[in-house]
């Protein structure tokens, strides 16, 4: 992250880059395509940037958690899936940082059975804020987004914990549809209902309305 730079300004640097790549497209059509995409990007990389900076410098990521709530020293990493793409492991490292182990997070849509499959294995993956920084990652030109990065190497004892893992998300975010859905406030009922359509659990929000 560059340092002496406000939220604002990159802001306006953002708005910049997507001023020059909407100016590309009517330039040159689709013959300007990684023009323009490099522009976007970078707008992107400048807003995230922006967001990192007004949270004080900070963002939430997952961590890795043992059955008894505490931290355990792992690094969340990507690697080739066998049919393509990419999936989620975690790097356990011993005491000297090296490593100790691999554990690989259940992959069920449903969080509750997530949950149930890494707590087998003797996991939870719960969420930190730590120190990070906005970096562009992708493995092509398609794929590569803004995305928030720790600056800590991805493990670190000292962070706040937000999440042990052992919350249960699901129905507090219920529990906040139904108070809103009470009180007719429309504007949290549609975020909380975009939101949930996002994550497939839209359903389960409208269903809350008969006990509400």
């Amino acid at each position: 992250m560059r340092t002496n730079t406000t939220a604002a300004q990159l802001r306006a640097e953002a708005d910049k880059l997507q001023a020059r790549a909407a100016e590309s497209r009517q330039r040159c059509g689709a013959d300007g395509m990684l023009t323009q995409r490099a522009a976007g990007l970078s707008a992107d990389e400048r807003r995230l940037e922006a967001a990192i900076i007004e949270r004080g410098g900070v963002w939430d990521f997952p961590a890795l958690f043992g059955l008894d709530g505490n931290l355990v020293p792992a690094r969340l990493e990507f690697k080739e899936a066998r049919f393509g793409g990419t999936r989620k492991v975690w790097r356990l490292l011993d005491a000297n940082g090296r490593t100790a182990g691999w554990f690989n997070p259940s992959e069920a849509m449903d969080r509750p059975a997530r949950v149930r499959n890494n707590a087998k294995k003797g996991y939870y993956v719960g969420r930190v804020i730590a120190a990070a920084k906005a970096e562009l990652a992708g493995n092509n030109i398609l794929a590569i987004r803004a995305i928030p990065v720790r600056t800590d190497g991805g493990w670190n004892a000292d962070v706040e914990i937000v999440d042990n893992g052992q919350r249960d998300e699901r129905a507090e975010i219920i529990a906040a549809y139904q108070a809103a859905w009470t009180a007719r406030d429309h504007r949290a009922i549609a975020a909380m209902e975009a939101e949930a359509d996002k994550g497939g659990y839209v359903a389960e929000l409208i269903a809350a309305r008969k006990t509400a």
